[in-house]
């Protein structure tokens, strides 16, 4: 899929990733329920960093996904619903 995508969006579309204002600071101010999902193989997104994000918003949860890359909803759907619907069952 990337192979037939312009250069010249890919160039964009990474220097907009690169460019992005860190946001970090701004995860404890986080005051609602959040279920942080990662994927054990996710290559993009690696799960530390989605772990390091979960401890840094007050009361957040981390999942691991086993055998699942970037796409954990779709190359684990049953074990992401199970996580999700685990995590709404306990909110009030």
């Amino acid at each position: 899929m990337i192979e037939r995508q312009p250069v010249v969006g890919i160039v964009g579309a990474l220097h907009a990733l690169r460019e992005r204002p860190d946001s970090t600071p701004l995860l404890a101010r986080i005051q609602m329920p959040v279920l942080a999902v990662a994927g054990d193989d996710d290559q993009i997104a690696p799960a530390t960093g989605m772990q390091e994000m979960a401890e840094a918003i007050p009361g957040a949860e981390f999942v691991l996904i086993r055998s699942a890359g970037h796409l954990a909803p779709l190359e684990q759907p049953a074990n992401v619903n199970a996580a999700l619907v685990s995590f709404l069952e306990r909110l009030d």
